[in-house]
């Protein structure tokens, strides 16, 4: 089955903000169709925080976009993407204060 993406749908009337820095930011979800999707209800989703004015360490680099179809240009899809090392810096941190959340007695948990 050919994955097919809806359009990009915010997830609310306020997913246009501002950063704690003051920079534009948008959130949303976009809803796809693949080979584990469930049969019926509602596609699934990615959620994406798209952020104008991130600040990154590491340069980004290009890299090629998987499209096993026949209507793949000729010449390839790329896109610009962050370094691995990058993504590992950032959500790792993430992770752990997550786990660490959920691993508190409630008498701690404001």
């Amino acid at each position: 089955m050919k994955p097919q993406a809806s359009n990009f749908l915010p997830t609310s009337a306020d997913s246009n903000f501002d950063n704690k820095r003051g920079g534009r930011c948008c959130e949303g979800r976009l809803g796809y169709r693949g080979p584990i999707a469930p049969r019926g209800g509602a596609l699934p989703r990615l959620k994406l925080d798209l952020t104008a004015d991130e600040i990154l360490v590491l340069p980004t680099g290009m890299r090629p976009v998987s499209h096993v179809y026949s209507d793949a240009p000729a010449e390839g899809i790329t896109a610009r993407c962050y370094a691995f090392e990058e993504v590992f810096g950032e959500k790792i941190p993430r992770v752990i204060q997550r786990h660490d959340d959920h691993h508190q007695p409630a008498e701690q948990i404001h």
